[in-house]
Formats: C-alpha cells, sequence, structure tokens
C-alpha cells in the first residue's frame, strides 16, 4: 500500500526543506530568458536529466530562480502514487477537488539547472495548490495533505482555546489538553467508571457527557443542544482500539463496530467545525486489513474543507517511560495552521533528554507513604507476564492484558505504578475495582504524550483566523 517506488525513482535529490540555502544567489523576477526560452514561475516543466544508463523524467513547479541558469523547483507528482492513490474509491473524490490529479510535494528540491528543462507541461498549467507531504523508506507511516493558500491571515491573538474530548476515558488526553491551557467543553465517555474518575480529577467543573459518542452526536445536530457547549476550537477524538490492536489476534464480536466508530471523528469534525482536530488510536490501524479507516478519515477531512496529517508517536519520545506508539491524525481549516508533528524531547541525541527508564519512574514511590500494592497474584512466565526491566523503558500497559512484574518485587506492579508508567499525577484518583483501574490506566493515552501533542494543536491555535467567523480572540 505504500505508493513510494514511482516517486522516489523519479526525484534526484531528496527533498530540501532547508530554504536559506536556496536564497544564496536567488533572483526575484517572474520569469527568466535562458537559451532563447523562457521560463516562468507558477508554471510547470518537463524536466529530463540522463542518470547513469537510463533518463530520468519528471514534472517540475517553478517557484524562484537562483544565478542565472538554475531554477527553484517542487516536485509534481499524479495523486496515484500519493497514500490514497485509486484504491478504495479514493480517486473519484480526488478528481473532483482536483480534476488534473496531480499535487506537488511539499519540500523543495535541490536548484535545477535550466539545461535540462524540455517543454512546459500542458497536462498542469499551473502549480498545484494541493501539497503532499510524502512517505519516506524510512518514515512510512507518515503522510499528509495540505492546501497551499499563501500566510494564513490573522486578526489577533486568541483569549481562550475550548476544545471536546471524545472517548474521553479516565482523562489521559485531557490531562494534556489541560496543562497546555485548554477548556474542556465537554468530555464525552460511556464507562461510568472512567466517567467517575474523570469527574473527582475534574473536581466536578467539567461538563461531562455520560453516554455512546453516536447518541452524544445525534444530540449535537440539534442547533440548540449544540449552542449549549458553545464554539468549539479544537475537537479530540480516541475510539476504541480493541479491533485494530495487534493484541487482538482472534477478534471480537464486537470488533467491526467498534473499528467503525473510528469514523465518528468525521461525523463530529462535520458538526462542530473546530479550527483544529486530532484523532488518536493503536499503531494497528496501520495494518493492511485496517488501513481503509485511516484512508476513509483522510479523505473525509478533505471532503470537509480540512488539511490533514497522520503519523505514528512513540510515548518514550516525549518523557512517558513506555514503549507505547499510537497513530495520531492532526486536522486543521484549510485557512488555518496545520499543528506540526511534536518535537521529540527525549532520546539518544545529546541535544535531547535521557529516556526516562523505568526505575527512575518508579524510585518515587520508595519516598511515598500508604501506597495502594494491591494487584494481581500472578508470576512471570504465567498468562505472558513479564517482568520489567528497570534499566529499560516499560511494556505497552494495555487495558486488556495482565499488568507486568514489577522488576524488583515478587509481585504485578500496583495500580499506582501503572499510573507513573503513564506519566499520570501522584494524586490522580482512579474509582472502581482494581481491574477497572487497570483497565482505565491501559486505555489512556499516556500524558506526556499528550502534552507533547496539546503543544502542538496549541502553537497552531495562538491567534483567531480571519476566517473564522467571528473574533472570539
Amino acid at each position: 500500500h505504500i505508493k513510494l517506488q514511482g516517486l522516489l525513482v523519479r526525484m534526484m535529490a531528496k527533498p530540501s526543506i532547508d530554504s536559506e540555502r536556496h536564497n544564496v544567489g536567488k533572483i526575484t523576477n517572474k520569469s527568466l530568458h535562458y537559451k532563447g526560452k523562457i521560463f516562468h514561475v507558477g508554471k510547470c516543466y518537463h524536466y529530463c536529466k540522463r542518470k547513469t544508463s537510463r533518463n530520468i523524467e519528471i514534472i517540475v513547479g517553478i517557484i524562484g530562480f537562483q544565478i542565472q541558469d538554475k531554477a527553484i523547483c517542487v516536485l509534481i507528482v499524479p495523486v496515484e502514487e500519493t497514500f490514497l492513490g485509486e484504491d478504495d474509491q479514493c480517486g473519484d473524490f480526488l478528481q473532483a477537488i482536483h480534476p488534473v490529479k496531480y499535487v506537488k510535494i511539499c519540500a523543495e528540491l535541490d536548484p535545477l539547472r535550466l539545461t535540462y528543462f524540455k517543454n512546459e507541461c500542458q497536462k498542469i498549467r499551473s502549480i498545484p495548490t494541493m501539497m503532499y507531504e510524502p512517505q519516506t523508506i524510512g518514515n512510512w507511516q507518515t503522510f499528509g495533505y495540505m492546501q497551499d493558500k499563501g500566510r494564513p491571515r490573522r486578526v489577533g491573538r486568541r483569549k481562550e482555546m475550548k476544545c471536546i474530548d471524545l472517548f474521553a476515558g479516565a482523562g489521559g488526553m485531557h490531562q494534556g489538553f489541560l496543562h497546555e491551557g485548554f477548556e474542556t467543553a465537554i468530555a464525552v465517555e460511556k464507562d461510568s467508571t472512567a466517567v467517575e474518575s474523570l469527574s473527582i480529577n475534574s473536581k466536578n467543573r467539567m461538563r461531562i457527557h455520560q453516554g455512546d459518542v453516536v447518541n452524544f452526536l445525534q444530540k449535537c445536530r440539534i442547533e440548540s443542544y449544540r449552542k449549549q457547549i458553545g464554539k468549539i476550537h479544537h475537537l479530540h477524538a480516541s475510539s476504541p482500539c480493541q479491533g485494530f490492536s495487534a493484541a487482538n489476534r482472534n477478534g471480537g464480536k464486537n470488533d467491526d463496530k467498534n473499528n467503525k466508530l473510528s469514523l465518528t471523528f468525521l461525523e463530529a469534525v462535520d458538526i462542530f467545525k473546530p479550527v483544529t482536530a486530532t484523532f488518536e488510536n493503536v499503531e494497528g490501524m496501520w495494518r493492511r486489513a485496517n488501513i481503509k479507516y485511516i484512508k476513509q478519515i483522510t479523505v473525509g477531512l478533505l471532503r470537509l474543507g480540512y488539511q490533514t496529517r497522520c503519523t505514528v508517536l512513540c510515548a518514550c519520545d516525549y518523557g512517558d517511560p513506555q514503549k507505547r506508539s499510537r497513530l495520531f491524525i492532526f486536522a486543521a481549516r484549510d485557512y488555518a495552521l496545520l499543528p506540526s508533528y511534536p518535537t521529540k524531547t527525549h532520546g539518544i541525541d545529546p541535544s535531547q533528554l535521557p529516556f526516562v527508564l523505568v526505575k527512575n519512574a518508579l524510585d518515587i514511590f520508595k519516598a511515598q507513604q500508604n501506597i495502594e500494592v494491591r494487584t494481581t497474584s500472578l508470576k512471570p512466565g504465567q498468562h505472558g507476564v513479564v517482568r520489567l526491566n528497570p534499566d529499560g523503558l516499560a511494556c505497552t500497559i494495555t487495558a486488556s492484558s495482565v499488568p507486568p512484574f514489577h522488576y524488583e518485587l515478587n509481585r504485578c506492579i500496583s495500580v499506582n505504578e501503572a499510573k507513573v508508567l503513564q506519566s499520570f499525577p501522584l494524586d490522580f484518583a482512579l474509582i472502581g475495582s482494581i481491574a477497572e483501574k487497570y483497565k482505565q490506566i491501559g486505555n489512556s493515552v499516556p500524558v506526556e504524550m499528550a502534552i507533547a501533542v496539546a503543544r502542538s494543536v496549541r502553537a497552531a491555535l495562538l491567534y483567531v483566523f480571519k476566517e473564522e467567523g467571528e473574533d472570539d480572540g
């Protein structure tokens, strides 16, 4: 399903986002005479250069000139060579919004010599406005579709940021948005114990709808009910992941129903029309059987007038002591800033903080009193129970599997220890039985990862955009 081969073969150089070096000797002319031909900024041309034993021919769009014989260009490719391609009934929609079925790669190519430019491309009269952020061999789970409409029109700083949290669980993602200054206008969750936990940690100050997201959205189609919630700037959804999870090898009777709940994200975006939106689920959505849902969400967002990008983030890269990978889809109205991928803060690079290891995270309990240590009676080796490595990262804490064994003590990690591995605050309360508490923790987005995502969204929403229709800044 990776539409890469033709794209990579036809690119002479890796796209460069280092525009500063392209400005060296840059000419501001909108056109340039070269060897009897006139080349124009904004036009597309065939480019052919012999490389090894064959010719490499591509289509490029000129966005500027450098010195007297080089053009600064973007690569133009057929939609068929992007992630959506022609399959899964995406082709008809893409043809409707972009009839010539071409997009431009979002990063600039290295400057190209005009010597190798051929005729102007007749199929593409001007550079497409739709940009594609391509998958790459080393990062095939990342792609994006954006509209190039120039610099966003800002009309002032935003004074408040209100969001909706669908499938909120006990509030892992909520903790991230809370940390970054968002006000949750309403959270929606079906599980009663998770709702109690969410309520007690918000000190009963947050509006919570306990019930099915589908029924909630039906109510929200009524304008009077929607007005009670108020204007929403951001919408987040973390739909059930069991059907997508690789741990769910045998499937379940509710898998198809749960998987289709991921598409309620589109319905919610259509109803509330937020400036930005995010969707989270397990990395298993990239499995061949599930990838259609990523495509449906992507096409749906484009249809609704949103830009979108998709990636997989790992919790340990943001300060969580856990190897937990999660798929995130970011969206923004075509007039707004699309949130960037969160910058990794932890790792092995000298510029980053070191990973937070299991022992570092759990040692905090040595100084705590009255720690809850009730846990299961299983031992390592039983039912797939594994012992934590104190000098490593924790395995993914899930809602359905048995908690891992403590690295030193002869027991599974306690609820509070599992909570720490998800980076919840020490005073974060969980309601319910031991099993229900483990489930709430396992279903949550790790808090430091949630903060990183919320920070990217916040950066995109700092200013009110003129097209929002009203100045809520």
